[in-house]
């Protein structure tokens, strides 16, 4: 028997890290959506999102460029098509829904955050079943300073620097007995 030795082909830029390119980009930009879709430190995550986004297309597109022949054979599948109809479909009706705002569609919950953060904290106090004094007592014992019931929570956000979303806890916070 004769022994030769085997020496493996060099690898291109597009073998060695388009596919675990597209891999790890994949798993990151997945998981701060998710993150971001449950509201866990989305004001924090939303750039990297976007912008891991940018770098996942490109390690598709050189997936895509390292795959070629096979990723045109699977463009000559209907089931291929079918499913990228299904996925612009879904697109725009997403993009149709938050085009039309939220009286007409979109996210109802954010609606509602919109109208009670512009409603002056008497108006808020009577919806929580509280009196406005009571309002403004959580809030003042969380640390924030309230110039006037009449003031709606996003203009006290904005003044004292606060998250909108921590402000909310506060005046939700039922009342130590």
């Amino acid at each position: 028997m004769i022994a030769t030795t085997y020496a493996p082909a060099k690898k291109t830029f597009l073998a060695s890290y388009a596919t675990q390119l597209t891999i790890a980009t994949f798993f990151v930009v997945g998981a701060t959506g998710l993150l971001i879709f449950f509201h866990i430190g989305d004001k924090y995550l939303k750039s990297a999102h976007e912008w891991l986004s940018m770098a996942f297309m490109l390690a598709a597109v050189l997936h895509v460029a390292r795959h070629w022949k096979g990723f045109m054979n699977l463009l000559r599948s209907k089931r291929a098509w079918a499913l990228s109809g299904a996925a612009a479909l879904a697109l725009g009706a997403f993009m149709l829904s938050a085009s039309l705002g939220p009286s007409l569609g979109g996210n109802p919950m954010k609606a509602m955050v919109d109208v009670t953060a512009k409603a002056p904290l008497e108006s808020l106090a009577p919806m929580m079943g509280i009196e406005p004094s009571q309002l403004v007592q959580r809030l003042e014992a969380g640390g924030v300073q309230v110039a006037s019931p009449s003031q709606p929570l996003e203009d006290i956000a904005r003044s004292q620097g606060k998250d909108l979303a921590q402000l909310y806890g506060l005046i939700l916070k039922p009342a130590d007995k």
